[in-house]
């Protein structure tokens, strides 16, 4: 699609094609802050994450809120689909569409004005990212329950694990320690290009700079998610340890291009099974960067996690959950 409608604005100026994907970026944030209001007080993940991951999210950078707090809560998920959908009807409805490829997110705003100055569309985008906001926040809101959330995952293949994201009370994490997934160079995580990871703010871990292009699996355990794109993956060890691997900076754009997966969501993986292949240089070529991050995005739920820039023995290193 990305292609087509830059094809579009070069032939015509002008193209509708990726317009109603406009609010999908907001309605993630009004999930998030609609979230963030009901649960941050009992949630750990959602008071450090939350904040961030709005602010992100307002930027058009949707992936610190979906992998970390709303695609393993289905329903609200679901919720900001509803919104994004909702907001994507309003500019279709008004006809309205981009005449530059541009900015993300707010920034965003200024594919909608014409060659002339024209800010009719632009009235529109601003219509359509309140209605986003407006429906995927009121879902949440009124409808959006931990509780009910937590009844639907104990009916999937592993309920101790899930009932554990959803209250730290009902398991201990073990201590455990794990190689990298991604054989290759590796360096600290403030190091990374992306700010989001090299903050910190997803969780603690490593940055890996690979060059052979496979992924494998550090420990017997679960896909908790794969994204349908291949270049991210979230395992979850039998001990506990909630791993987020990201290939590539980005590379959400490629659309599954230069990425090969072996596994599925629920599948239980085991020590150096064989996850992603992917092609380093197609990718580069392409003009992404490659390095990778590995995080433990459940970091806050040990009383202690090391890393290491050596994989000869481990890079990531957890200490059993503090006394509750």
């Amino acid at each position: 699609m990305v292609s087509v409608a830059l094809v579009q604005v070069g032939a015509e100026g002008f193209t509708q094609m990726l317009a109603g994907t406009f609010g999908a970026s907001f309605a993630q944030v009004a999930v998030v802050f609609a979230l963030w209001l009901k649960f941050r007080s009992n949630d750990k993940g959602l008071k450090t994450l939350g904040i961030p991951a709005m602010i992100s999210g307002l930027a058009g950078v949707t992936e610190p809120a979906i992998y970390g707090l709303t695609l393993k809560r289905k329903s609200a998920f679901l919720y900001s689909m509803i919104g994004g959908a909702a907001g994507g009807a309003i500019l279709g409805m008004a006809n309205s569409g981009f005449y530059t490829l541009g900015g993300l997110g707010i920034f965003g705003l200024p594919n909608f004005i014409s060659p002339d100055g024209n800010l009719a569309f632009v009235w529109s985008a601003i219509m359509a990212i309140a209605v986003s906001m407006l429906v995927a926040f009121a879902l949440t809101w009124l409808f959006y329950s931990e509780t009910a959330e937590g009844n639907e995952k104990v009916k999937t293949k592993n309920p101790k694990l899930w009932q554990f994201n959803q209250s730290p009370l009902q398991a201990a994490l073990a201590s455990e320690s794990f190689d990298t997934p991604v054989p290759d160079k590796i360096k600290a995580l403030h190091e990374g290009s992306d700010e989001l990871f090299s903050s910190g703010a997803m969780g603690q871990g490593v940055i890996v700079l690979p060059q052979k292009g496979e992924v494998f699996a550090p420990f017997d355990g679960e896909v908790v998610t794969i994204f349908p794109t291949g270049h991210a993956i979230g395992i979850r060890s039998n001990n506990g340890a909630e791993l987020l691997i990201h290939i590539g900076m980005n590379t959400v754009e490629l659309g599954g291009k230069h990425y090969e997966t072996f596994v599925q969501s629920g599948d239980q993986i085991h020590k150096g099974d064989l996850l992603i292949k992917f092609d380093r240089e197609a990718i580069e070529a392409a003009g992404y960067v490659t390095e990778t991050p590995v995080i433990l995005t459940n970091s806050q739920d040990y009383s202690e996690v090391k890393t290491y820039l050596s994989h000869d023995d481990k890079i990531i290193e957890t200490a059993s959950q503090k006394a509750l």
